[in-house]
């Protein structure tokens, strides 16, 4: 393979990826799997972007329109619901503060009253 094809082949790669991270723009982002599915496409398609050459792209402009392509999905990614299941997961690891210790919520009512009788 020459310098160029391999270019070339980048380039395909490129857009290749762009066209499924376009199509996750549109779809249903509520699955963890798919989450992490266009998470590691991402990825892949920032390291391309990084080593392709934009003269085989057809330009300079058409490069800076895929730069801007992985915000577009990091702000999918964070303004899509996630699945009820993962969250009542998520909720269950994460305890509420005052929940997490009777100790904890002991000495915090002593320190208020002691305050309270040096009045």
């Amino acid at each position: 393979m020459t310098n160029a094809d391999r270019a070339l082949d980048r380039v395909h790669n490129l857009y290749l990826l762009q066209t499924k991270l376009l199509t996750s723009l549109e779809s249903d982002l509520r699955d963890p799997d798919a989450r992490k599915e266009v998470r590691s496409a991402m990825r892949e398609f920032e390291k391309l972007l990084n080593v392709v050459d934009w003269r085989y792209m057809g330009g300079m402009d058409v490069f800076d329109s895929l730069v801007k392509l992985p915000a577009e999905v990091i702000l999918k990614l964070r303004t899509s619901p996630v699945a009820g299941s993962v969250r009542k997961r998520l909720a269950k690891r994460m305890p509420a503060r005052a929940a997490r210790s009777a100790v904890v919520r002991m000495s915090r009512k002593k320190k208020t009253t002691k305050k309270s009788k040096r009045k």
